[in-house]
């Protein structure tokens, strides 16, 4: 009885390592499948933690790729490469006995044309590698045929984009402000004329000439977007990602079509920009064992597909990121400011100086926070995103300054409009915009633009 016990014992062990093992196998491969390409895609590749440059990126995918890469050393070869692109040659197959082959990166000899390591003189930035993408089997006839990277995978799901390229903009179908300046709007509030109506008409008098509105759980009604229209408000449709940040790898398509459905539904109602926030993994995210580069690609696919869906529409697109994000180059929520720019219109730095958890400086100096941080965002993003900096309009850490709330709200008005970016947005979650409002009144510094 004791053998058959113990006989027993390790077949039951065995089964569970092979189910174990297979499950393994299939979230791998679906994952994979996930992030998988399209014809003509391009992969931003961005160092990560675990590894540096190309080899690093496709080390942290944890795909069976093969790929050889060769450095473009001119001005600018005839395929149009500027320096320092890369061409890659990768496929991925498996094993005759189904295994993942080893992946195997020849190093160029001369490593510093491709190295993507951030210096001072050499800031983070997207490379972009031309892929061709082919699904189900193929066999290449000729070396000779093509030099045309390519990538072989099956079962590319429908719905999450392969080709990560920003989607082109074709033109706007409404005049952005110069300079932005907003007031958040909760969806509660845009429910009851009783109240929006009163604060509307007082933000108007008083300069505020963007809204920056919930569309969920309820998009508004058509008597709030007429109202606004009337009043010559530019209004951008503010679209949750993930609520608290994403905790589960990999996101619901399902979700996120609903995202795409909701940011679709607004501007068809005639929002004039889509803004979408908590675009970014949990901040303490414990046990997924994601690399960075592959969070970097991940977000960057979901903003590809809201602007696919959103761009035909001629509007503006733009997002919400971390106010640290300005201020660094690598993150963990997977928020990086070369990352979102290439498909942006707009980013909104959420600079709020109390939230600076650490740093008393940047708390009790409101001016120099969005001054420095709106600074540093549109250092980065050169001319492709306008840099609108969330400021705060509540009370939270602000006795650590020695001002007022009013005065607290002053400074970092000030910081916006010295800054050279374009405009603010002020966020109080319950709407309460008192305050506020006695700040614009005493800051009598001419706003710029209009």
């Amino acid at each position: 009885m004791k053998y058959l016990n113990n006989f027993l014992l390790i077949i039951l062990t065995l089964f569970f390592s092979a189910v174990s093992f297979n499950i393994d196998n299939k979230k791998i491969s679906s994952r994979l499948q996930y992030l998988a390409l399209e014809p003509g895609a391009d992969i931003p590749v961005i160092p990560g933690p675990s590894g540096t440059g190309i080899q690093g990126l496709y080390r942290s995918m944890g795909a069976g790729i093969k790929a050889q890469i060769i450095n473009n050393d001119s001005e600018k070869d005839t395929a149009g490469n500027r320096p320092g692109q890369s061409e890659l040659l990768v496929s991925f197959n498996k094993d005759s006995d189904g295994k993942d082959p080893e992946i195997k990166i020849p190093e160029p000899a001369d490593r510093k044309d491709w190295s993507l390591r951030s210096t001072p003189e050499k800031p983070s930035q997207i490379i972009n590698h031309k892929l061709k993408i082919i699904s189900g089997d193929y066999k290449k006839s000729s070396e000779a045929e093509s030099s045309e990277e390519e990538i072989i995978i099956k079962d590319i799901p429908a719905g999450f984009p392969g080709n990560l390229n920003p989607t082109p903009k074709t033109g706007y179908k409404y005049e952005a402000p110069a300079f932005y300046r907003g007031i958040y709007l909760n969806n509660r509030i845009i429910r009851k004329e009783s109240e929006y109506i009163p604060l509307l008409v007082k933000a108007k008098k008083l300069g505020i000439n963007t809204l920056v509105i919930d569309v969920q759980p309820r998009i508004p009604s058509k008597k709030f977007m007429n109202f606004s229209k009337e009043n010559n408000f530019y209004t951008v449709a503010r679209v949750v990602v993930f609520e608290g940040g994403l905790k589960k790898y990999p996101p619901s398509l399902i979700h996120l079509k609903n995202v795409a459905d909701t940011s679709e539904k607004s501007v068809k109602l005639g929002f004039m920009e889509v803004q979408l926030d908590y675009i970014r993994f949990a901040d303490n995210l414990n046990g997924l064992k994601l690399p960075l580069n592959k969070r970097y690609m991940l977000i960057s696919g979901i903003l590809k597909m809201v602007t696919d869906r959103i761009r035909p529409y001629g509007v503006r697109i733009g997002a919400d990121i971390f106010g640290r994000i300005a201020f660094n180059k690598d993150d963990s929520i997977g928020q990086k400011l070369e990352v979102f720019s290439p498909h942006l219109d707009t980013i909104y730095p959420m600079l709020y100086p109390s939230h600076f958890y650490g740093d008393p400086a940047k708390i009790k100096n409101p001016y120099k926070t969005i001054l420095d941080g709106t600074k540093s965002c549109m250092n980065r993003v050169g001319n492709h995103s306008k840099i609108i900096a969330y400021i705060q309009g509540f009370k939270m850490s602000v006795p650590a300054s020695g001002l007022s709330l009013r005065d607290y709200i002053i400074e970092q008005i000030r910081g916006a409009e010295d800054s050279g970016g374009s405009g603010y947005i002020v966020w109080n979650a319950g709407n309460n915009y008192g305050v506020f409002f006695n700040a614009l009144e005493k800051n009598q510094k001419k706003q710029p633009g209009s």
